[in-house]
């Protein structure tokens, strides 16, 4: 299989996402072009109206985005009806982006509470929620557990409907890392629910639908 970056097997995904819509919404995971301009061009592609987080809000290498931010803009300038999706990646409202989903030392408890006022407000609205949240590569991370162990719990919202689809990436094929044999596991629960899709790198595992 031709290898590929994280950041190209997310943006093909998104590609393939959702069918056309006369109004998407999506929340970077971060300011970079690669993960910023690149998807927002993308996701235009099947839409008349986009909006996006402006870049400002979004975080960078040395600053995270402010969460709070990100959810005060999605219910203002963000709003819309009840059938225009959200894209979003998680990370960026879990840890302010994805540096800093390595770096962050904050307990599960404190990530999962940055991402309840989501499912309230899928709760709220009933928008579709297309979801990435990414695995950081090993051995960078600081609390890698901790980033798997939100990451399956994103899976067990995915399995009661708060996800119209979630997509989960491993940030790295490396050596020695347990990418491999966590992904054997997480096939198991794709099988419980067909709204997850599995990204590999530097190679993607596609498994929605298989």
């Amino acid at each position: 299989m031709k290898r590929v970056s994280l950041l190209s097997a997310l943006t093909a995904a998104l590609a393939t996402l959702i069918p056309s819509a006369a109004a998407q919404t999506l929340i970077p995971m971060d300011s970079r072009p690669a993960t910023s301009r690149l998807p927002a061009a993308t996701a235009a592609l099947a839409s008349e109206s986009l909006k996006v987080v402006p870049r400002e809000l979004l975080g960078t290498a040395q600053q995270g985005a402010d969460p709070q931010a990100l959810l005060n803009w999605l219910r203002t300038e963000g709003a819309g009806n009840a059938d225009e999706p959200l894209i979003v990646a998680l990370d960026a409202l879990a840890y302010g982006g994805l540096v800093q989903s390595r770096k962050s030392t904050e307990s599960a408890a404190r990530i999962r509470s940055r991402l309840l006022p989501l499912l309230e407000w899928q709760r709220e609205t009933g928008r579709p929620i297309y979801a990435f949240i990414t695995i950081p590569r090993h051995p960078d991370a600081v609390d890698r557990q901790r980033n798997y162990d939100v990451a399956r719990l994103m899976i067990r919202w995915a399995a009661a409907g708060v996800f119209k689809e979630l997509h989960v990436a491993w940030d790295d094929a490396l050596p020695g890392s347990p990418a491999p044999a966590e992904e054997r596991d997480w096939l198991s629960l794709r099988q419980k629910s067909p709204r997850i899709m599995f990204w590999s790198t530097p190679a993607p595992m596609r498994c929605w639908p298989c």
